[in-house]
């Protein structure tokens, strides 16, 4: 939205899209990713990843499909932005 930092969209969106809220002292920059988009090797996706505690009960909301959670071994079932926020905070010992 106009105006929403990180933290702000980060938390808005997560409500909206997983049905739960985040806990604002837990949230944890992870880094900024860049790869190609996956179907469209001419364009780049950039995204900030955060991490952070929540509370509440993942539901999926309107634009997701399904959710689950990932291990870095099952990165091949992911983007490829994805994949490498995977093998990064799996180097951080932060996942798997």
């Amino acid at each position: 939205e106009p105006g929403e930092d990180d933290l702000a969209a980060l938390m808005r969106e997560v409500a909206e899209e997983l049905g739960v809220g985040i806990v604002g002292a837990t949230v944890r920059h992870a880094g900024h990713f860049a790869a190609p988009a996956d179907g469209n090797p001419d364009k780049t996706v950039e995204i900030e990843a955060y991490t952070a505690e929540y509370v509440g009960t993942l539901s999926a909301g309107f634009e997701i499909a399904e959710h689950r959670f990932l291990s870095s071994a099952e990165a091949d079932l992911a983007s490829t932005a994805l994949r490498q926020i995977l093998q990064h905070l799996k180097a951080k010992n932060v996942i798997d």
